[in-house]
C-alpha cells in the first residue's frame, strides 16, 4: 500500500461519521424534541384531569396524541421508532429530556403571572 496514512484517515473519517446520522425513517432530532415536549404537556394535562375528576378514563390521552402527531405531520410509528432509537442511546435521550425540561421552564417563565 503506497499511502497507509491516507488510507487510515479515510477509514477513520468514515468510521466516525456514522453516528451523527439517524437511520432512514426516524424523526429529525429537533422534530423529535418538540414531540417529546408536547408529549410531556399531554401527560401533565391528563394527570391533572385524572386527579381532579378521579376518573381513570380521563387520563387516557389517546386523542391528544393523535392530534399532536397530525399537527406535526408525523406518525405514531415514526415517534415510537425514534423513541426506541434513543432508548438504545440513554445519554442522548437524557440530553434530549434535559433540553425539553429547560424549554418547558422557559415557556412557564414566559407566561403572564
Amino acid at each position: 500500500m503506497r499511502h497507509p496514512v491516507l488510507f487510515l484517515l479515510v477509514i477513520f473519517a468514515f468510521g466516525c461519521g456514522g453516528d451523527d446520522h439517524l437511520p432512514k425513517g426516524l424523526l429529525d432530532r429537533a422534530v423529535f424534541k418538540e414531540s417529546l415536549l408536547q408529549a410531556q404537556l399531554i401527560e401533565a394535562k391528563a394527570s391533572r384531569e385524572m386527579a381532579i375528576d378521579h376518573d381513570p378514563a380521563v387520563g387516557r390521552p389517546r386523542a391528544a396524541y393523535h392530534a399532536m402527531f397530525e399537527k406535526q405531520g408525523i406518525s405514531e410509528a415514526q415517534f415510537d421508532s425514534t423513541f426506541a432509537y434513543y432508548q438504545a442511546r440513554p445519554l442522548e435521550l437524557k440530553e434530549l429530556y434535559e433540553e425539553v425540561l429547560t424549554d418547558l421552564g422557559k415557556r412557564k417563565d414566559a407566561l403572564p403571572q
